[in-house]
């Protein structure tokens, strides 16, 4: 059941991405490149610069700073300009990372 949902949930970013990147056509080479590169790849890049940790129950397709970013990033990636992201998102990268050191501080409280 749970590789289910990360199944849909992969789907679901997957065709976010492409519907960013203006993607209309059906091309089993581009659906490859999303599927096995830019969307995991900017799971993994944007959940260390954000700083979520690997045990958060977070899903970037939830509405919010993190999937504006998810999808700039995909974005980027799509054009082969990821170089160009962070220095043009730093601002947004850096709120974010605000955004969930407090979160990560309020649950040590709450646990403590």
């Amino acid at each position: 059941m749970a590789d289910e949902t990360l199944d849909e949930t992969l789907a679901t970013l997957v065709g976010q991405a492409k519907d960013k990147c203006q993607i209309t056509w059906e091309d089993e080479a581009t659906d490859r490149r999303f599927e096995d590169e830019i969307v995991p790849t900017a799971i993994v890049v944007l959940s260390f610069k954000i700083g979520i940790p690997g045990d958060a129950d977070f899903n970037f397709a939830s509405p919010g700073l993190e999937h504006d970013l998810f999808l700039n990033y995909c974005y980027y990636a799509w054009h082969n300009a990821t170089d160009d992201f962070e220095q043009n998102y730093a601002n947004s990268l850096a709120q974010a990372r605000r955004i969930w050191e407090v979160k990560g501080a309020q649950e040590e409280e709450a646990t403590a």
